[in-house]
């Protein structure tokens, strides 16, 4: 077959049209490429585990019931451990040295460790993570040398009082606040801190894509610790009855530490009562006493367990 040159033009012209046209509307994908925006929003950073791993009671749904990502350290040889539940590196020991907050704040931002120069104070929520509550007098894991029982800043602000920052005591596990001119000891920490990223399901329940929990939406109040730990294993929502009490680490993690009475995220948890709730962790020092987290503003400390404060149930985790 013989084609003259206005039919071979014609045709070229048609199959060009034809690849111009149907690459317009494909869509190249590498499927090597990672989008850094959706890794992170849908990173799970873990809640680390109490370390508890003792029993205080007959009923079950106690901190030592569960392990849920069991703590794990490495010690890098260097000065540094790093949290291999969290990813987040962290000074092992500290130079013994109380300062002010602004002072601590400065230290961690001229640390010169491990090669590295990008230190900061960590969050409050953060320094909760490494505590030890299987401990106590230094309820801290031992790979952590050198730490002082007392107080040592975060990087967290009170949301009311302007010049308080929280702090954490390492002899128990206390979450305090006092003023900025105030000392206190510090160890510094690296990595990208992380932010809740709630989702309500539509079926009274909250999911924090950050950590992978999922919370009950609706509190419920005048619960000793004991009929807090029998609720929250004989709840049954949203389709699922895997509920238990959360623990300290647990439940900390949903508070808003830039929000006050209630200290809690309200879009998600509109009806929080700004008081105290329920832990599934005892006070290793005082059994007869379990771990509370305080929504009015934040504070974590401990009651006796047969008094009665208000409970919010948890289930997930990895």
């Amino acid at each position: 077959m013989t084609l003259n040159c206005s039919s071979t033009k014609t045709i070229t012209f048609a199959v060009a049209l034809f690849l111009i046209v149907g690459l317009h509307n494909c869509k190249y994908v590498d499927e090597s490429f990672e989008d850094p925006m959706e890794t992170w929003s849908t990173k799970i950073v873990p809640v680390p585990d109490t370390g508890q791993t003792i029993s205080y009671t007959s009923t079950f749904g106690e901190d030592s019931d569960y392990s849920i990502n069991t703590p794990s350290y490495t010690d890098n040889g260097d000065g540094t451990v790093t949290d291999n539940v969290t990813e987040l590196i962290w000074q092992q020991s500290d130079d013994d040295t109380q300062r002010t907050w602004a002072d601590s704040q400065t230290y961690c931002e001229n640390l010169a460790l491990a090669g590295k120069n990008d230190w900061r104070l960590p969050t409050m929520k953060e320094l909760s993570f490494i505590l030890d509550l299987g401990m106590f007098t230094s309820a801290i894991h031992a790979v952590f040398t050198g730490t002082d029982p007392l107080k040592y800043w975060s990087s967290t602000a009170h949301a009311d009082i302007a010049d308080n920052m929280w702090y954490l005591e390492f002899d128990q596990g206390n979450v305090l606040n006092q003023s900025k001119s105030n000392s206190a000891y510090v160890r510094c920490i690296r990595g990208d801190a992380s932010s809740n990223n709630f989702f309500d399901n539509d079926n009274e329940t909250v999911t924090d894509d950050q950590t992978g929990l999922t919370w009950q939406k609706v509190d419920r109040a005048n619960n000793t610790w004991e009929s807090a730990l029998i609720y929250c294993e004989g709840l049954s929502l949203a389709g699922k009855t895997d509920w238990r009490l959360p623990t300290f680490k647990e439940l900390q993690s949903i508070v808003d530490y830039s929000a006050y009475a209630p200290a809690i995220n309200t879009s998600y948890f509109p009806d929080t009562v700004a008081t105290r709730h329920w832990t599934s962790s005892t006070n290793a020092n005082n059994i007869g006493h379990a771990w509370l987290v305080s929504f009015h503003s934040g504070f974590v400390y401990f009651d006796v367990k047969t008094d009665s404060d208000y409970v919010r149930c948890v289930r997930g985790g990895r």
